[in-house]
């Protein structure tokens, strides 16, 4: 996950749309919309297969459903909950963590060639956190007095 996290934060992910320009037989289409749709013609971008894809969208709104925090997926502001922790009162370390791992999981899934499911992203991402926070307790501290992410720690036991 350290290896994912500083590639996706200095723009290095092998992604389709960048890996086609320099390896042979590569596809750059989305590797989502592909399994779903052969023939399908959308490139795979950063913020289409971490974001606007319908599979990643589709898991994205499960994942919020699921993991009970209180954000709803047509939030207009989910964009920037999602990609910067930022609500509309304030920024949010403890749910830029959660989606970093969420995207983290997008990510395995893409390397994998499967469709991510809700339940399998809700389950990695609480192992995760719940390792995070065994190893930083000051996190859970501070998690427990958000409202917006509490309900994802309850649901960690």
């Amino acid at each position: 996950m350290r290896e994912f996290l500083f590639k996706e934060h200095n723009n290095c992910l092998g992604l389709n749309n960048r890996t086609v320009h320099f390896l042979a037989n590569t596809n750059d289409k989305c590797s989502f919309c592909r399994i779903i749709n052969p023939a399908t013609n959308q490139k795979e971008s950063f913020r289409h297969l971490f974001f606007d894809c319908p599979v990643t969208r589709t898991a994205l709104n499960g994942f919020i459903h699921l993991s009970r925090m209180r954000i709803q997926g047509n939030d207009p502001n989910l964009k920037n909950i999602f990609w910067y922790g930022k609500t509309l009162e304030a920024e949010c370390i403890d749910l830029l963590l959660i989606f970093e791992i969420f995207r983290y999981c997008i990510w395995k899934c893409k390397i994998r060639k499967i469709i991510p499911r809700s339940l399998d992203i809700v389950d990695t991402v609480s192992a995760i956190l719940g390792t995070v926070l065994k190893i930083r307790p000051k996190i859970r501290d501070k998690m427990v007095h958000n409202n917006i992410c509490s309900p994802f720690l309850q649901a960690l036991g």
